[in-house]
This record gives C-alpha cells, sequence and structure tokens, in this order.
C-alpha cells in the first residue's frame, strides 16, 4: 500500500473500501462488480463487525456472502501430554467441527434475510487462506473487521488483516470494530 492509503486506512472510523485495479469493462457493462464476498470469521465479535456491511451489500447487489474461517493445526510439544495430563488441546478435527457448527449458525442468520449464503473451514495460517481461497474462488470483495486500536505502524489492522491487505490483490473492505 501506498503511505496516503495507508494513512486514510488508520485515520478513518468509516468502512474503507480499497480497490487496487479497475473493473473489467464486461463486468462494469453488466453491473456485475460484486457477486462473491468472503467474510473471514474468527469466532469473535470483533471479527463479525464485516459481516452486516457484506450482507447490506449482498442484499443490495444480489451478491453471495461466504462465511470462511481459518483453523491454525494444533502443534503439541513433546513431553506436553505428560506435563498436563488430562489438559490436553482439542484436536484438529473438534476445531474443524466447532468452526463449521459456528459458520453455520452465522450462516442461518444471513439466510433469513434473504440472501445467498455459504461457508467454507479450511486448516492454515489465516491470511495465507484467506488470500488463497479469493484468487482461487472468483472472490470479487473480501469483507474483513479489525480492533484498529494500536497505533504502531503494520500492526494497526491486526496481522491477518495488514497481510490480505498488502498481500492480496482482491479489493478489500475493512471494517474497523467498535468493541473492545
Amino acid at each position: 500500500l501506498g503511505s496516503i492509503t495507508a494513512k486514510i486506512l488508520r485515520a478513518m472510523n468509516k468502512p474503507v473500501l480499497l480497490v487496487r485495479a479497475p473493473a473489467g469493462e464486461i463486468a462494469f457493462n453488466q453491473k456485475k462488480l460484486i457477486q462473491r464476498i468472503l467474510v473471514p470469521l474468527d469466532g469473535s465479535k470483533i471479527g463479525e463487525s464485516a459481516l452486516p456491511y457484506a450482507a447490506d451489500l449482498a442484499r443490495a447487489l444480489g451478491a453471495e456472502v461466504i462465511l470462511f474461517q481459518v483453523v491454525e493445526p494444533v502443534r503439541i510439544v513433546g513431553g506436553y501430554d505428560r506435563v498436563l495430563s488430562g489438559a490436553m488441546p482439542p484436536g484438529d478435527e473438534v476445531l474443524r467441527a466447532d468452526a463449521s457448527t459456528y459458520l453455520e449458525e452465522t450462516a442461518r442468520l444471513l439466510k433469513d434475510k434473504p440472501i445467498k449464503t455459504s461457508s467454507k473451514v479450511v486448516m492454515g495460517s489465516a491470511a495465507e487462506q484467506i488470500i488463497d481461497y479469493g484468487e482461487a474462488n472468483q472472490i470479487d470483495l473480501i469483507a474483513i473487521s479489525t480492533h484498529g486500536e494500536s497505533g504502531i505502524g503494520r500492526w494497526v489492522f491486526g496481522s491477518v488483516t495488514d497481510k490480505v491487505l498488502h498481500a492480496g490483490s482482491i479489493p478489500v473492505l475493512v471494517v474497523k470494530s467498535a468493541l473492545p
């Protein structure tokens, strides 16, 4: 991002839509600029802050909302199970099932509006998976939340949002959460 863009993103208290390149002429003429909106969620209220904006856009444009959660694989250090027996963290499949349940519950709220909604849970590093999924699945917009509390350089948007802003090529709607 250029320094002016970064300053605007940091200074704004309202959602900011960052578009890196102009839309294709065919999409513009067909008024189909945004058909698929990816909303990365992490199960938190802060993470859900972009959801109402994505839902409003989807309803107005007839777009689909894809609810997306990345589960970081559990890594257990050798000997951990002996030191804290009975306190083992849940395994990958439990985390994946919990994420699927959360996304299904969230999707039900949107389908009642009615908004075409789907969901996807993947394993890996959050920012990389968001970018990879978006590029591989013809996502037109990523609507992502951030706490925006820190004034320290690249941490202003949180590490995942920062990476999506810098490494991705898909337009991004950044919503700063009003929640603490």
